[in-house]
């Protein structure tokens, strides 16, 4: 079972959320059931792959995965892989700098507050196509 939550503001979405799950090289006849997205397996990589196209922040949700294991004799030594997540939030960034629509025609600063505690300041200029309005 693996449980994904959505662990920033419920106001912001991910969207084409991809996980990566590994399993045993020896695994066959996969089973899953997801409560949102789609699964699939990847026996040439040994990997589950969980897609998601949106998920909403502070959601939580549930993949059940059932494979056989024909050689379960013994533990292998072999250790366990890391699971790999790949998603996008529009209009966010890591530094936690919110970038922000301006609307068109408009010109100016909007400051925000980091994560780190610093403030930001963007510049927007839509008025020009990017080219720079004339004063």
């Amino acid at each position: 079972m693996v449980k994904a939550k959505g662990q920033f503001k419920k106001q912001s979405v991910a969207n084409a959320v991809e996980i990566a799950v590994p399993v045993p090289s020896d695994a066959d006849s996969p089973k899953f059931k997801t409560s949102v997205g789609s699964a699939r397996y990847l026996p040439e990589k040994n990997l589950l792959i969980w897609s998601i196209k949106s998920f909403p922040g502070g959601r939580e949700h549930l993949l059940r995965a059932h494979f056989g294991l024909p050689s379960v004799d013994r533990e292998e030594e072999e250790g366990r892989p890391p699971i790999h997540v790949r998603f996008e939030i529009p209009y966010f960034t890591v530094s936690g700098i919110q970038v922000t629509k301006g609307t068109r025609g408009t010109r100016g600063t909007k400051g925000t507050k980091g994560v780190m505690g610093w403030e930001g300041r963007m510049w927007w200029d839509k008025g020009c196509g990017g080219m720079g309005c004339p004063l």
